[in-house]
């Protein structure tokens, strides 16, 4: 695994994205980013800085490999945020227009338009995954990213939970295994092009809330502030493709994937 910043657990990404490292797997999951959505409004368009050169290095340098020594690319992307408001009534496919209403999903499908260029201009096997809100890590707590593991978070320590809006806002959760499961399915078959990757089903936040106090037996407090303009309200992926072409389906309800990620954190501490 490589990051910005080299440690222990990882070598630095200018290695990573060497010609000899790319052509020694057979894979290359890419998910590194610099911001997360809240982070991205504070400083817009700062991922052409970032993210984007440096993705744009690494397709250079996948497509100058030899054809039979290139590895797959898998890019993750954000289906929470590149299509916008879900349509009424069903969830966003592959196939609908991408209306992203914040800087994060406006960078998120800026990469995804150059993965597809050079795709087609030097026959790269690449896939994209727009992912739904995954949960099921144990986050860092002052990261503003991830509800169910905020949420976990108060009810461990007692502090109140801070939920931007009113809590009707609806999105479409991932437990991690099913993530997993999805992704080593994409690496076995190789399979290339654009695929949502969700629950297929959209949750409140309050509704969640209220689950999160049921499998945990606490009753947090919870503090609702204004929303963000920039937050979608209502997220929802349509994963019938991904079911088809790879049979793979969801399978962790979310309140098993609560009750896992749950009895991890206790675990730890």
């Amino acid at each position: 695994m490589s990051s910005r910043v080299a440690d222990t657990r990882f070598i630095d990404c200018r290695e990573a994205a060497s010609a000899a490292c790319l052509a020694s797997f057979d894979a290359v999951l890419h998910l590194a980013w610099s911001t997360v959505p809240a982070l991205a409004e504070r400083s817009p368009g700062s991922e052409w800085q970032t993210d984007l050169p440096w993705l744009a290095g690494m397709l250079r340098t996948l497509a100058g490999l030899p054809q039979e020594g290139r590895p797959q690319l898998v890019f993750f992307s954000s289906g929470g945020t590149v299509y916008g408001e879900a349509p009424a009534g069903r969830g966003s496919r592959e196939d609908d227009p991408c209306r992203p209403i914040g800087w994060y999903g406006r960078a998120k499908l800026a990469a995804e338009r150059l993965i597809d260029d050079f795709t087609l201009a030097c026959g790269l096997d690449s896939t994209v995954l727009r992912v739904a809100n995954p949960y099921g890590y144990l986050l860092d707590p002052d990261k503003p990213q991830g509800l169910i593991a905020h949420l976990l978070h108060s009810a461990q320590t007692g502090r109140p939970a801070v939920v931007w809006g009113d809590g009707s806002a609806r999105k479409d959760y991932l437990a991690a295994g099913d993530l997993s499961e999805a992704v080593g399915r994409v690496i076995e078959l190789r399979a290339t092009g654009l695929y949502n990757l969700g629950s297929g089903e959209s949750h409140t936040v309050d509704e969640v809330i209220a689950l999160v106090r049921a499998v945990t037996g606490r009753a947090f407090a919870v503090e609702y502030r204004e929303g963000f303009a920039w937050d979608v309200h209502c997220s929802r992926l349509d994963v019938r493709r991904i079911g088809q072409r790879l049979a793979w389906c969801p399978r962790i309800a979310p309140r098993e994937g609560i009750e896992r990620l749950w009895g991890a954190q206790v675990t730890v501490s």
